[in-house]
């Protein structure tokens, strides 16, 4: 994959994380999807979504975005 596939990939992953914790209990800053909202929805998106039903997809994602950023 060339690096202008990835780079579109990782906007659309970001895209979809945004749209997936719009529902969940997270600061309204965390919809943004920046690297830093990325890193406290991993550590702390836990505490109030685990059971809801689009945690584990965004939880996925922001961890996927992270390790190719």
């Amino acid at each position: 994959m060339d690096k202008s596939n990835s780079i579109f990939d990782l906007l659309n992953k970001r895209f979809e994380f945004s749209e997936l914790v719009k529902d969940l209990n997270v600061p309204e800053h965390i919809i943004e999807g920046d690297i830093n909202s990325l890193r406290w929805f991993v550590h702390n998106g836990h505490k109030s979504n685990r059971f809801k039903e689009n945690y584990e997809e965004a939880l996925s994602i922001a961890k996927t975005i992270l390790k190719q950023a």
